[in-house]
């Protein structure tokens, strides 16, 4: 025993002495924190842009969609718009990561929103749309007075159908 603590000794001032060591229990921390903070530099694009959603209301429930949407910490910046279905089509082809939600009529008759976004849009933002279901739906409630034929109508499921645009079609359509 005596003889392997003067073995373990001599190796451990072996290699405290060795330059290689030295510069190796240095310089291995310090690359690693050099490549992780330029692995951060290079990948802070990760951070997820906020959506622009133009709502273009007809119904009156601009404000309600703006607290839902907050209250949901949807990353949205809700804008209230005023354009028509085609005007929006033609604006989305110069935005990223946009979005017009029409909310008239339709929502309270048919239960049907348009909902016309850009192509870099995130692939979840269809479900989270679905989180205004409840503030058009109450909406619905208020414009009807509750017959059967009312409840019948209010009973139905609002369902938002995303529109491609006609950018989209035509691309499609003259490589097929």
């Amino acid at each position: 025993m005596r003889n392997a603590m003067k073995v373990a000794k001599w190796e451990i001032k072996r290699n405290l002495k060795n330059k290689t060591f030295l510069i190796g229990l240095f310089l291995t921390p310090l690359l690693i924190l050099g490549f992780a903070f330029i692995g951060s530099l290079v990948g802070s694009d990760d951070d997820e842009a906020m959506t622009n959603v133009y709502i273009v209301d007809a119904l009156g429930v601009y404000d309600v969609i703006e607290e839902t949407a907050n209250v949901a910490e949807l990353d949205w910046n809700v804008h209230q718009a005023d354009l028509s279905e085609e005007e929006a089509e033609k604006d989305l082809a110069d935005k990223e990561d946009a979005a017009y939600i029409f909310v008239d009529k339709r929502a309270v008759d048919e239960g049907i929103i348009p909902v016309y976004t850009s192509e870099e849009i995130a692939s979840y933002f269809m479900s989270e749309v679905q989180v205004l279901e409840s503030p058009i739906k109450a909406q619905q409630m208020k414009e009807i007075g509750l017959s059967d034929e009312q409840l019948a109508a209010v009973s139905t499921h609002i369902q938002f159908e995303e529109v491609g645009s006609a950018v989209e079609e035509d691309d499609s359509e003259s490589s097929g």
